[in-house]
């Protein structure tokens, strides 16, 4: 990127447009264990991953983190329905 010096938006977009979702924002930092955060929307799983597969098999990056975000009104639906539904899940220390 010294020789090369750009703005990746712009392709970013793209690839997740490609793939029907869309680019929110785009994070740069130091190296590290991570160089940079973008936060997309993406239609389901499958696109996700394989914009990510496009991604990595490019070569312009070697690691990969992804984690879903939902929002404040969807983790309330998943409190509601794990409060709702009935398991029977017990802990190890629970369990003989």
């Amino acid at each position: 990127m010294i020789d090369n010096p750009q703005d990746r938006t712009g392709p970013s977009g793209k690839l997740f447009e490609a793939f029907g979702g869309k680019l929110l924002d785009y994070y740069v930092y130091p190296p590290g264990e991570y160089d940079g955060m973008l936060i997309v929307e993406l239609p389901d799983e499958m696109a996700v991953r394989a914009a990510a597969m496009t991604v990595l098999s490019a070569g312009a990056v070697e690691k990969l983190n992804i984690v879903p975000l939902i929002t404040a009104k969807e983790w309330k639906k998943v409190m509601e329905t794990a409060k709702q539904t009935v398991s029977g899940y017990t802990t190890p220390a629970q369990t003989t």
